[in-house]
């Protein structure tokens, strides 16, 4: 999957969304073929019957691919969440160390003012 940087989550997060959105328009898109067949299921015209079932087959492999997108994205954007919060470990992990460094100058410090004493 790779990794992904903290200045990249925001992109992806787009991305998902954006495909999120593709996704919907096209299961409304397929909801509206049904009805389309629905209401063309006892017409005398078996064309366009025909030709509604071709649209709604296309559609419905659009939608499975799109879903499959949605999918991989998504999964990158957790292994970028993981990532994430490993970095923020790793932050917090260092700012303990900064603040234990801190001390022991502090303590050097005194014990050099008590020297000077």
């Amino acid at each position: 999957l790779g990794v992904v940087s903290d200045a990249d989550l925001p992109r992806r997060m787009r991305v998902l969304e954006a495909a999120a959105k593709r996704l919907i328009a096209d299961a409304t898109e397929v909801a509206a073929l049904v009805a389309q067949l629905e209401g063309i299921r006892d017409a005398p015209d078996l064309g366009d019957v025909a030709q509604s079932l071709q649209a709604l087959q296309l559609h419905a492999h659009e939608v499975a691919v799109v879903s499959e997108r949605v999918g991989r994205v998504e999964t990158r954007t957790a292994a970028g969440e993981e990532r994430l919060d490993e970095l923020e470990g790793h932050a917090a992990a260092s700012d303990a160390r900064h603040e234990a460094s801190e001390k022991r100058i502090d303590v050097v410090a005194e014990d050099v003012e008590q020297l000077k004493w």
